[in-house]
């Protein structure tokens, strides 16, 4: 490289910080090679701009062939002395490989004493994994300052592979930033400090298995001693990978063990439906390693199938879980069904219906089991896997998939017929508290109307044969009302929508608590400014506000006070609310809005009353569109808040509902809570 007055070798940007950085106005420069390996420049420098000669060229040119020759002859003691180590690692390694050592602790040591050699930053041993396709990191050395990479590096594009699979030594990476080499990686890298790589493989000569990587934090050459070293290293190296993946199979079997019995016991442990599928399909999912694992169920006697808890980690195996699955056309689900074990299918066997939600591009080979538990059981699944098409499937692996399908089969059935019973013992509970309460109405008042007409029964006059006759067209109004709660409502509830002025509805419920009012002597007050009919099932939200007004007189001390506070929410919503003084257990609060505990056997206080009513109105305003919820206030009051829904219609002319005169004038003007 020559730079004088009228010319230079570089660009004249490049030439410029160059001479200003050395400060000098004129350069010749030549390399010092050995072995076709840079050893460093000899360059002349002047302080004033001048043209070189093209004799001054050859002299220093030739000098720096001198220096070539006689650098190593002064080198040649460190060269000894540094090959004598390299050839005490190698044997290190080797003695190690061969003996009862600690791999881990040999290839701690190899890590120190290598990094150490081509002062470099990070030593990492990787493993491919054939079935994930990527490397996985099997071991790692860095600074204790430095953060260590991920357990895994994706795999490699085909070029990389291939230079990797075909070199015959080390191979290096000088900058990263501006060599194409190892693309996948780059980002890794770079991101962790890393500039320049010396990469082998294990196995060299042979298919890619593994690779040894040295990096280092500044862009370097590597001189072909470093590659010879870690080629010879790398070698060793492999030895270890072989037996460590002996032992990783081992340890695969024990962890695959454990976590079956893992599994198993969370199904086991497992009382939701929907927790205990979603559970069952990510603990097969880990245990075959595979990127979709599905369920596929339906309804006894059903026609229609749907995609049930998937597991998918790789976008190429999505399922197009909206398309309803024919469960008697399905050509998957038939040879499933028809199969009694584990079904092993291609992509290529599947029919185009099939296709159509079993969608995922790379899904190429499938294994398909029947949810079965008993020959008289009728099945209502099945759990699907898939894989690539080059997927091996162990023999350990479709053990441990039968193992886990036979019992999601019986934990689902048998949370499913929890589910169902206990839905079924709710429902009877509701319907057996309503028909009471309903029975309990018609008994009052057909005692009144019997006293009315024992009364009446003494006068013969005009008067009282029409008033004889108003008692029973009463009597057959009633009678008439019951009449669809025995004929229609048997043995579930049948929801009426009906609109009521809300005066209406709480000067009835007040009427049926007024006994009990009175008894304990609580004054009671309502506050009802409102102008309002509402909508729904009245006679179910009657005789839960009634409910409601009887638990808070029974928990009110005597004397107390009941407030019950009307006001609309918006023109869809009314919030009638009661307030008493009365005591309530915590726990009661807590169950009440959290729910009965999921094993069934744990006594509760909804299990009795009043827990039971308070719990039995709560479900059932859920189900008519309405809400009822209990609180314990600041100030100690009990809050039992009903949410019903307002009529469209046009209000009822305005009426004023005072229950009893409150004796303090004051509390009238309180204001609604």
């Amino acid at each position: 490289m020559a730079i004088g007055e009228a010319h230079s070798s570089l660009k004249a940007d490049i030439t410029g910080r160059l001479m200003n950085q050395l400060g000098a106005r004129s350069l010749l420069a030549a390399p010092i090679l050995f072995q076709n390996e840079l050893l460093g420049f000899l360059a002349v420098e002047g302080t004033e701009p001048r043209i070189w000669s093209e004799e001054e060229k050859s002299y220093v040119r030739g000098a720096a062939q001198l220096v070539a020759l006689t650098a190593p002859l002064e080198e040649m003691e460190e060269t000894v002395q540094r090959a004598k180590q390299d050839q005490l690692l190698t044997a290190e390694i080797a003695r190690a490989i061969y003996s009862d050592d600690d791999w881990r602790n040999t290839l701690n040591h190899c890590a120190l004493e290598l990094c150490s050699r081509l002062r470099a930053e990070r030593f990492l041993v990787l493993l491919y994994d054939q079935d994930l396709e990527r490397f996985e990191i099997c071991y790692q050395s860095q600074p204790n300052s430095r953060r260590p990479i991920a357990s895994f590096l994706e795999g490699l594009n085909q070029v990389d592979w291939q230079m990797l699979e075909r070199s015959t030594e080390a191979v290096g990476v000088e900058n990263l930033e501006d060599d194409l080499k190892l693309m996948a990686w780059r980002e890794v890298f770079l991101d962790l400090g890393i500039q320049s790589l010396l990469v082998c493989s294990t196995a060299i000569g042979h298919p890619l298995e593994g690779l040894v990587v040295i990096g280092h934090e500044a862009t370097r050459t590597w001189s072909r001693s470093e590659r010879d070293l870690l080629k010879i290293v790398s070698q060793q190296i492999g030895l270890i990978l072989h037996q460590w993946q002996l032992q990783r199979q081992t340890d695969q079997q024990q962890k695959t063990y454990q976590t079956i019995q893992w599994g198993l016991t969370t199904m086991q442990q497992t009382h939701d439906l929907e927790l205990l599928e979603r559970s069952a399909m990510e603990h097969i999912s880990q245990v075959l390693q595979v990127p979709l694992a599905t369920l596929i169920t339906w309804q006894p006697g059903r026609k229609t199938a749907h995609i049930v808890a998937p597991v998918i980690t790789k976008s190429q195996f999505a399922l197009n879980a909206d398309v309803p699955i024919p469960v008697y056309t399905d050509t998957l689900i038939q040879w499933a069904l028809n199969n009694d074990d584990l079904l092993t299918l291609s992509v290529d066997d599947l029919a185009a219906e099939t296709r159509q939600w079993l969608s995922g591009s790379g899904i190429g080979q499938i294994l398909a089991m029947t949810l079965r538990t008993a020959p008289d059981h009728e099945p209502t699944g099945i759990v699907l896997v898939a894989d690539h098409r080059d997927r091996f499937w162990g023999e350990r692996q479709l053990n441990a998939l039968g193992t886990l399908v036979s019992q999601l089969a019986w934990s689902r059935r048998y949370v499913t017929l929890t589910e169902m019973l206990s839905a079924r013992k709710a429902t009877l509970e509701q319907l057996n508290w309503y028909k009471q309460h309903r029975l309990e109405e018609m008994y009052r008042t057909l005692n009144i109307a019997v006293r009315r007409l024992n009364e009446l029964g003494q006068h013969k006059d005009t008067a009282t044969s029409m008033r004889y006759q108003q008692i029973l067209r009463h009597l057959g109004g009633l009678l008439t009302a019951m009449s669809p709660v025995l004929k229609l409502e048997a043995w579930q509830f049948r929801h009426e929508t009906e609109t009521a002025p809300l005066v209406s509805l709480l000067k009835r419920s007040l009427e049926r608590v007024d006994g009990l009012i009175k008894q304990r002597q609580i004054w009671t007050q309502v506050h009802n400014d409102a102008n309002l009919a509402i909508a729904g099932d009245i006679p179910k939200i009657e005789l839960v506000l009634c409910d409601l007004l009887t638990v808070a007189c029974h928990r009110s001390p005597p004397n107390s006070r009941l407030d019950i506070w009307c006001r609309p929410l918006d023109h869809r919503w009314l919030e009638i609310s009661i307030t008493d003084n009365g005591v309530i257990e915590s726990r009661l609060l807590e169950e009440l809005q959290s729910g009965r505990s999921i094993d069934l056997l744990t006594p509760s206080l909804l299990n009795h009353p009043p827990g039971l009513h308070l719990a039995i109105c709560k479900s059932l305003m859920q189900q008519i569109n309405g809400e009822f919820n209990l609180y314990r206030l600041d100030d100690g009051r009990i809050l039992s808040r009903l949410i019903v829904p307002i009529s469209p219609t046009i209000p009822a002319p305005p009426t004023r509902i005072q229950v009893e005169e409150v004796r303090d004038r004051d509390l009238s003007s309180s204001q609604p809570i």
